[in-house]
């Protein structure tokens, strides 16, 4: 999602269609917004979606380690689910 204009009827409804599929919203362009407004938007979209939410920009690399590192987290964890020991 767009961290400038979160929540759109179009991101309600992709949301909606996952349903209780792990997902996790990406709000880019964060480097656009103040600290301020970075920190509203987060918790406005947290409050919708849980805590599977976070910052994001490209440009100034905001949140690529967080991400890489939950999604590295998130496909260990399934690789144990289908491979126990």
């Amino acid at each position: 999602m767009d961290a400038r204009h979160p929540l759109t009827p179009l991101d309600t409804q992709l949301l909606d269609w996952l349903g209780d599929a792990r997902s996790l919203v990406l709000l880019s362009k964060a480097d656009k917004l103040s600290r301020a407004e970075q920190a509203a938007t987060l918790k406005k979209v947290r409050a919708v979606v849980g805590a599977s939410a976070m910052l994001f920009s490209s440009v100034t690399k905001q949140g690529v380690e967080e991400c890489r590192d939950l999604l590295e987290s998130w496909l260990e964890q399934a690789a144990e689910i289908k491979s126990p020991r």
